[in-house]
C-alpha cells in the first residue's frame, strides 16, 4: 500500500465516499465477456451446485445439480453443458484471426469475469484440473468436449497468473484496483459490500450503504457471492431441499427424473445467484466507464498471442499440461511473472497521473519545475524535500526511458533544488525552463522475454545439489 493509498483510505473513511485510486482503466474489458457465477456444495471443493453464466446480463444460462455429490448428476447437469458452452465461446475467439507482421494472431481472446478471487480460483485452476484428464471411454466416460474445456480453463487460469493479464478477472479486484474504500483487502472480497461502498444508492454515502449491506448479508437477505454459500443458507434452506430431492428420486439419476424432482432446488439456487450476477455486471459497467489507459492494448495483445499459441496446441492435439512443474520451468515462470509485474507497474505509472503521484509520494520519483538547463545538467525546484537518494538513476517521463539521469545532492531548506545529470550518450532530449518535469524509475522500453535456463538455477536446487566451499581452508 502506497502513502497515497493511505491518504485516500483515510479520506474515504472520513467522508464516507470511495476515492479514486486511478484516473484510467488499467484492465481490458471485452465487449462480450463471459461472466460466471458459481455455488459449490460446502465441504465439496469440486462439486458445483449451480452456475449462472452468459455474455450479457439478460442472457444468463442457469445450470443446477440438485445433488452435486452424485457424479452422474454433477456432470449431466453442470459440467458437461457448461463445457460445451465454454468451448463454443473459446472457439469463436479462435476462428477469427489477422496478420501481425509475419504471423497470424487471433483477433481476440476469451475473457471470463467472476465475482471474486475465490471464484476465479475455482473456475480456473480447480475446474480445469478436475476436467482436463477425464477419460472419454470406459465406464466413467465423459463427452470429448468436457476434457477440452478443462484444457481451456487450465490455460485461462495459468495465463491469469501473469500480472496485467485480462483473460480471467475478479470483479472485486477490478473495483479494488481502481477505487479506494474504507474496507480492508479481506473485507473487500465481499462483492456486495465493496460495490455498496463504491457505487451507493442515491441519498446514501458509501459507508452507510456498505453498513446496510453488511447487515443484510448477516441476516441472509443478500446471499453470499460464492463460490461457497452462507452456512446458514446451506443448513436451513438447501439441506432440507436436497434431502427431499434424494427421497423422491429414489436413487434414479436420469435427467428427466432429476429435472422434474429438482425444480424447487433449481428455483432456490437461481434466487441465490441472481444478486451476485447483477452485482458482477454492475461492477463491470462501473469500471468500463473509466477511459482505457494506452498500455492496456499492449497487454491485451500479449493475451491474444498467448491464446493463439494455446489454440494452435489444441488444433494439433498437444494441449497438455504438467501435473507438477519441473524445476527449470518453475524458475522460468518466476522470471516471467517478475518481468510482467515490472512492466505493469511502469506502464500504469506512465499512463496514469494518479499512479505516478503515488510513486512520487513513496520517494520513487520526483516532480518539480525546471529552473535551469545547462547540458548535461537539468535543475529542478521541488515543492518539498527530495526523497530520492542521490545517485539514483531516473528517467524523464515525457521520453519514457530515453532520457536517463542521475540524481544529485539536493540543496535548500524550503523548496528543494536538485540537479540531475544526464548520463553520457543517453539522450538528446531536454525539458524547457519553466516546464513541470517528472523523473521516475519507470521506463517503457521493451524488456527481453525470459528464456528457459539451460541448467537448474541455484535458487531451485536442493541441499544435495549445492557444493559449499569453506571460506577458511580446513
Amino acid at each position: 500500500m502506497s502513502t497515497l493509498d493511505v491518504v485516500q483510505r483515510l479520506r474515504a473513511v472520513t467522508t464516507g465516499e470511495a476515492q479514486p485510486r486511478t484516473t484510467m482503466r488499467h484492465r481490458h474489458l471485452d465487449k462480450k465477456p463471459l461472466v460466471v457465477v458459481v455455488y459449490r456444495l460446502a465441504g465439496e471443493s469440486a462439486a458445483p451446485l449451480g452456475m449462472m453464466f452468459g455474455t450479457s446480463e439478460r442472457g444468463a444460462t442457469l445450470l443446477v445439480a440438485p445433488e452435486p455429490r452424485s457424479r452422474q448428476i454433477r456432470f449431466d447437469e453442470v459440467f458437461n453443458p457448461f463445457a460445451e458452452a465454454l468451448n463454443a465461446y473459446v472457439q469463436y475467439r479462435a476462428d477469427y484471426k489477422e496478420m501481425d507482421g509475419s504471423r497470424v494472431v487471433c483477433l481476440s481472446a476469451p475473457q471470463l469475469i467472476v465475482p471474486n478471487v475465490a471464484t476465479a480460483e475455482f473456475v480456473g485452476a480447480l475446474m480445469g484440473r478436475s476436467l482436463r484428464y477425464l477419460r472419454t471411454d470406459g465406464s466413467f466416460a465423459v463427452p470429448a468436449h468436457t476434457p477440452l474445456a478443462g484444457a481451456h480453463l487450465t490455460w485461462i487460469g495459468q495465463q491469469a497468473e501473469l500480472p496485467g493479464s485480462s483473460v480471467l478477472l475478479a470483479a472485486t479486484d477490478l473495483l479494488r484496483r481502481h477505487y479506494v474504500s474504507g474496507l480492508s483487502d479481506i473485507e473487500s472480497e465481499d462483492l456486495h459490500v465493496q460495490l455498496a461502498w463504491v457505487d451507493p444508492p442515491a441519498g446514501s454515502t458509501g459507508a452507510q450503504a456498505a453498513t446496510a449491506t453488511e447487515g443484510q448479508r448477516f441476516d441472509m437477505v443478500i446471499p453470499s457471492a460464492g463460490p461457497t454459500p452462507d452456512p446458514g443458507w446451506d443448513r436451513d434452506v438447501l439441506d432440507p431441499l436436497v434431502a427431499e430431492f434424494n427421497e423422491r428420486r429414489q436413487r434414479r439419476e436420469d435427467q428427466a427424473t432429476v429435472r422434474r424432482v429438482g425444480k424447487d432446488i433449481r428455483s432456490t439456487v437461481e434466487t441465490a445467484l441472481a444478486p451476485t450476477w447483477a452485482a458482477t455486471w454492475r461492477s463491470v459497467a462501473l469500471v468500463r466507464g473509466l477511459p482505457e489507459a494506452p498500455s492496456v492494448t499492449k497487454r491485451w495483445k500479449s493475451d491474444r498471442w498467448a491464446f493463439t499459441r494455446h489454440a494452435e496446441r489444441v488444433e494439433t492435439g498437444d494441449a497438455r499440461f504438467r501435473v507438477r512443474d519441473s524445476v527449470k520451468q518453475s524458475a522460468f515462470m518466476v522470471s516471467q511473472r517478475e518481468d510482467a509485474q515490472g512492466r505493469l507497474e511502469a506502464d500504469e505509472a506512465l499512463d496514469d497521473p494518479l499512479v505516478m503521484a503515488a510513486a512520487i509520494g513513496d520517494g520513487q520519483a520526483i516532480a518539480g519545475t525546471v529552473t535551469k538547463v545547462d547540458r548535461p545538467f537539468v535543475t529542478l525546484e521541488l515543492p518539498g524535500p527530495c526523497l530520492v537518494p542521490p545517485g539514483t538513476e531516473l528517467y524523464w517521463s515525457e521520453q519514457r526511458g530515453k532520457c536517463s539521469v542521475l540524481v544529485g545532492v539536493p540543496t535548500g531548506d524550503g523548496p528543494t533544488t536538485v540537479a540531475l545529470e544526464t548520463k553520457k550518450g543517453k539522450t538528446k532530449y531536454y525539458p524547457e525552463v519553466g516546464d513541470r518535469a517528472i523523473y521516475c524509475p519507470f521506463t517503457a522500453g521493451s524488456i527481453p522475454s525470459p528464456k528457459m535456463p539451460t541448467d537448474v538455477p541455484w535458487t531451485h536446487q536442493g541441499a544435495e545439489g549445492l557444493t559449499i566451499k569453506p571460506e577458511v581452508p580446513e
